[in-house]
């Protein structure tokens, strides 16, 4: 019976996708990586030494799924502290998607505003972030951005 507890508990660890890293980031840079997602802090970007945490959870219940204006909550949800960590050269965020039309997009107030240098490469979406803060992965709808644009002689 203890051969299999022991069994069972390992089976488990080993399956467990880590949630969050914390690392002490130095001048020079650094690569931080929680489950798929991948995040380059380039050289000069903090000051000589800042801890940064990285969480990646799925946000399941805790958001409406389809929004009126087309946008798709996909689950994924990125979690940087402290809040209040601001970087002089942006982070850059990769992680493996399946569609094109995927982005990520910055929690404000009770809803999300996409990034604009959000974008999908291959099957890579990629982004820069500039400070802390917490992050969610949507999909964006097929028609998205200006719509219908016309030339006028004043705004």
């Amino acid at each position: 019976m203890r051969k299999f507890l022991l069994f069972f508990i390992l089976i488990l660890f080993f399956n467990c996708p880590i949630k969050h890293v914390e690392k002490i980031v130095l001048a020079k840079g650094s690569v931080i990586t929680v489950n798929s997602a991948r995040f380059v802090i380039a050289d000069g970007s903090v000051p000589d030494s800042t801890k940064i945490q990285i969480e990646t959870f799925e946000a399941k219940g805790i958001f409406k799924r389809n929004y009126d204006n087309g946008f798709i909550f996909k689950g994924k949800s990125i979690n940087i502290k402290p809040e209040s960590l601001f970087v002089e050269k942006p982070i850059s965020f990769s992680m493996p998607v399946k569609e094109t039309n995927y982005a990520l997009a910055a929690k404000i107030g009770k809803g999300f505003v996409p990034l604009a240098e959000s974008k999908v490469v291959g099957e890579t979406l990629q982004a820069k972030i500039w400070h802390g803060g917490e992050y969610y992965v949507i999909k964006k709808p097929e028609k998205y951005g200006i719509l219908n644009h016309s030339k006028a002689d004043s705004a």
